[in-house]
């Protein structure tokens, strides 16, 4: 192809030679003709060094918070854990901000009742409080044995903290199902849904919508509680247990949308099913995209649904009941494409932010599935227990338990693990700025 284009510039520079010269007129300057073969090789690509590529731009260095010993410590992914606040009180819980900078934590006493919501610069500077122990009271005065936080979470992008708060009995809790916000930079604390007017509350990812479940609806409301929706209303489900089961939406990337799984009214009923739906923001009511014979694979924090919101996980039974097995199932939110994919006793856990793996739980071990490759399990010393997705490719976890534990960045391309700490404590609670 070189010698193609060398060979069309000698044609191009005897061309102009030869047309110059009829009619008696002066050859043209060389430098003319130079710069005229040089233009239309350059359009032809010859001799043009191509553009370098941009930049590819490293994922930022991995932010993990974490207690230790009941005080909070904040690992950076390259430097180390590092001790940002010797708490008087034990830490219950933490949670730090998309942007690395901000960390929310809540305390609580012997008995295990919170104190107030707290935050602290990430490099251990200017704690502050955000909601003292008597205002916390005042959100359930019929608490008999303390008020405590059903969530908390910093608002998409923001230093905003949003929380809901649970009234704690000699026996039992309730969810208050309120939704109050408050800077963690500064300012007082602001209600935007009064008690009995929320639920359980997930932001969209650009923060300007909220979900709220409870155990009979969904709704959509603007961030700033104005314009709800109840966009799906279904049966109470039956959980055998004190908990009633609140579901898991998951919101689309582009907040434009939102689906959810609902299982039937009874979890044990032979004929269970799980029935996937679309939930739209315009408040056109939701559409059901499909009904699946299974169970829910359990009822964690998170959502079956993939990030990408074309697939769902779950579970079902194989053999007899008194067997005691299960198979972890991958299909989209159809049904179709239907995946049975291991088979033991496993409990689903989250799906990667690719949505081409899952990470579950099986006989106290984590694995990473994903079809038609066979599982990998996360190295542990014991058994592995509350995987976070730091990337498509990494998962943090921990390892080991009670007064032995590890908490380790598990690499699924390199297969390799880093030992981020080994916190002291009954429960270590944990959390990514991503």
């Amino acid at each position: 192809m070189q010698k193609r284009f060398v060979l069309m510039a000698g044609a191009l520079l005897s061309g102009a030679l030869a047309c110059a010269l009829p009619g008696g007129g002066e050859l043209p300057d060389v430098d003319t003709v130079a710069t005229s073969v040089a233009l239309t090789l350059e359009a032809a690509g010859v001799g043009v060094t191509p553009a370098a590529p941009p930049p590819v731009e490293p994922s930022p260095p991995l932010r993990v918070v974490y207690v230790d010993d009941g005080d909070i410590w904040v690992w950076n992914e390259g430097a180390g854990g590092s001790e940002i606040h010797d708490s008087a009180d034990t830490v219950g819980d933490v949670r730090i901000s998309e942007d690395g900078q901000v960390v929310a934590f809540t305390t609580r006493n012997a008995a295990g009742f919170s104190l107030g919501l707290f935050a602290v610069n990430s490099d251990g500077t200017n704690l502050r409080t955000l909601v003292n122990a008597a205002a916390l009271a005042s959100y359930a005065p019929e608490a008999t044995a303390g008020v405590g936080f059903s969530q908390f979470t910093f608002v998409p992008g923001t230093h905003v903290v949003a929380f809901g708060s649970r009234a704690q009995f000699e026996i039992g809790s309730e969810i208050k199902g309120d939704l109050r916000t408050v800077n963690a930079d500064g300012g007082p604390v602001s209600t935007v849904l009064s008690p009995g007017q929320g639920g359980q509350f997930y932001y969209s990812p650009d923060g300007s919508q909220v979900a709220l479940t409870t155990p009979t609806t969904v709704s959509i409301i603007n961030a700033d509680g104005t314009n709800r929706r109840d966009v799906l209303t279904y049966t109470a489900v039956i959980t055998y247990t004190e908990a009633p089961f609140y579901p898991v939406p998951r919101w689309g990337a582009d907040s434009a949308g939102l689906r959810v799984v609902i299982p039937s009214a009874d979890i044990l009923a032979p004929d269970t099913t799980i029935t996937t739906y679309n939930l739209p923001l315009d408040g056109s009511g939701a559409t059901v995209l499909g009904t699946i014979p299974a169970i829910p694979p359990s009822f964690p924090q998170t959502s079956s649904i993939s990030p990408d919101l074309s697939k769902v996980a779950f579970t079902r039974r194989v053999g007899a009941p008194e067997d005691n097995t299960w198979a972890l199932h991958f299909a989209n939110v159809d049904g179709s494409g239907d995946v049975d994919y291991f088979t033991s006793a496993p409990t689903f856990e989250d799906w990667s932010p690719a949505s081409n793996r899952v990470v579950y739980q099986d006989n106290s071990h984590l694995f990473v599935g994903e079809a038609g490759v066979a599982p990998v399990s996360l190295p542990d010393t014991d058994a592995g227990i509350d995987p976070q997705w730091a990337d498509a490719n990494r998962v943090v976890y921990l390892s080991g338990s009670f007064g032995a534990w590890e908490l380790r960045l598990f690499d699924l391309t390199t297969g390799t693990h880093t030992v981020i700490a080994n916190p002291v404590g009954d429960f270590i609670p944990f959390a990514l700025d991503n």
